[in-house]
C-alpha cells in the first residue's frame, strides 16, 4: 500500500512487523487535521470508548478528509451469525457506546457499528457535527462466511469466488436482510 499512497501511516495496537506506528485509537499521536483519511477494517467494534475515537478523528483529519470503515453490521441473517456462530459478542441492545474493560482484540461488540450510525444516528449527527455525511453500503452475506472468515477454514474453493461473488450481487436489493458488513464512510465538514 505504501509503494501507491504517498506519506501512509499504517498503524496498530500491537506491536507487528511493518507498521509505522503502534498507537490506541482513543488517543491519537499526531497533530491536528494532519490526514486526509483514517481507513480501518474491524477496528471500530474493538474500541473500548467510540467517543473519544470520533473527537481524535475529527480533530485529526483535515476539513474535507474522512473516516472510512469496514465493520460488521445488523441484519436479520448477521444477527444469526454473530450470535451463535462467531466468538466475539454482539448486543444490538447497549445503551451506551462503551466495550467492557478486556484486552485490545479482546474486547468487542460486533453490533457497536450499526448501535452508533444506524440505531443512535440521531445521537451521532447531534454529538458529532462535524462530520456532515453518512454513507453506508450494505455487502458481503455469504463470501465471508464461506472463505472462512468465521472459523479461518474455507468453505469455498478460490475458483468458485466469482460465481458466489455474482450470486451476492443478484442478492443486493435484499441486502438490508442479508448482509454481515457495512462500509461506512464519514466525511469531515469543510
Amino acid at each position: 500500500m505504501k509503494s501507491y499512497i504517498n506519506n501512509l501511516v499504517t498503524s496498530e495496537i500491537l506491536n507487528i512487523s511493518n507498521v509505522n506506528v503502534v498507537l490506541d485509537g482513543q488517543q491519537l499521536p499526531f497533530k491536528n487535521a494532519s490526514f486526509r483519511a483514517i481507513v480501518m477494517i474491524d477496528v471500530f467494534h474493538h474500541i473500548p470508548d467510540v467517543n473519544s475515537f470520533l473527537a481524535e478523528a475529527s480533530r485529526s483529519i483535515k476539513p474535507g478528509g474522512a473516516v472510512i470503515m469496514i465493520e460488521p453490521w445488523v441484519t436479520r441473517w448477521s444477527r444469526f451469525v454473530y450470535s451463535y456462530l462467531h466468538h466475539e459478542p454482539f448486543d444490538s441492545e447497549i445503551k451506551e457506546w462503551k466495550l467492557p474493560k478486556g484486552g485490545p482484540l479482546s474486547s468487542a461488540n460486533s453490533a457497536l457499528p450499526w448501535v452508533v450510525f444506524e440505531r443512535d444516528r440521531v445521537k451521532f449527527s447531534d454529538e458529532f457535527p462535524q462530520w456532515q455525511k453518512l454513507k453506508i453500503k450494505l455487502h458481503s452475506p455469504f463470501c465471508y462466511l464461506l472463505s472462512g472468515g468465521v472459523s479461518f477454514r474455507s468453505f469455498m474453493p478460490g475458483r468458485f469466488y466469482e460465481i458466489f461473488r455474482l450470486f451476492e450481487d443478484l442478492l443486493h436489493p435484499f441486502f438490508s436482510s442479508l448482509a454481515m458488513f457495512a462500509t461506512i464512510r464519514l466525511y469531515r465538514k469543510t
